[in-house]
């Protein structure tokens, strides 16, 4: 199962991991991925994030610990290319279009992603 880029919207996402372990299969395997708020860039850490439709943002440490809270067994963690890889012509068009339509635009962050196992 996946969960992209979702759990850092969620008011409670600890309901969310809940619910998750819950339509798993026996023995089957979630990869949850978010931005690592101990990569920000030239901001305080603890502050609040920078996307405003961001609820909550964590570092790999907390992330785990959430995870394992909810009854997971981390699996694997790594880190993903960090998003200030060299835009395309393309990318930029999207950042322009998003700007233009009042949406979140990408930021120089990477995300980590997580392979996580129902406790058994």
């Amino acid at each position: 199962m996946l969960c992209v880029d979702v759990i850092e919207h969620v008011v409670d996402p600890a309901w969310l991991l809940e619910r998750l372990s819950g339509v798993l299969a026996p023995g089957g395997r979630l990869l949850l991925s978010t931005p690592d708020r101990s990569r920000l860039d030239d901001r305080d850490p603890l502050g609040p994030p920078t996307n405003p439709r961001h609820i909550r943002e964590w570092t790999e440490d907390e992330m785990r610990l959430l995870a394992e809270a909810a009854g997971f067994e981390v699996l694997r963690s790594r880190h993903l290319l960090p998003r200030s890889y060299s835009p395309t012509l393309l990318d930029l068009k999207r950042v322009a279009y998003r700007l233009l339509h009042g949406m979140a635009v990408p930021d120089r962050r990477s995300c980590m992603a997580l392979l996580l196992r129902v406790r058994q």
